[in-house]
């Protein structure tokens, strides 16, 4: 039982966080041996990815130049993508 538990955890912590806080409150209303235990590990990985996101969103905010580059390589990567059709840029070209 406890390998079950161990692996539903590592599971619910690679979850994106909106399914965190969903499974959160599910979890909140469900009676448990441990009472408060659980919640606490699961909020534990909440604050952790929403930390995650704070710390980006200050790195976009001092390196404005670095954002910029990173949003139009990300945006020509996605248009060369469509515009070979899904093909490696290898077989595009030959």
């Amino acid at each position: 039982m406890f390998v079950v538990i161990i692996v539903a955890l590592l599971i619910y912590i690679c979850l994106p966080w909106p399914l965190q806080i969903i499974l959160f409150a599910v979890n909140f209303l469900l009676p448990d041996p441990i009472p408060v235990l659980d919640e606490v590990i699961m909020l534990t990985s909440i604050f952790s990815k929403l930390n995650f996101f704070a710390r980006i969103s200050d790195m976009y905010e001092k390196h404005k130049a670095l954002t910029i580059f990173l949003v139009v390589l990300g945006l020509g990567a996605i248009i060369a993508f469509v515009v070979v059709g899904g093909k490696t840029i290898y077989q595009a070209l030959f």
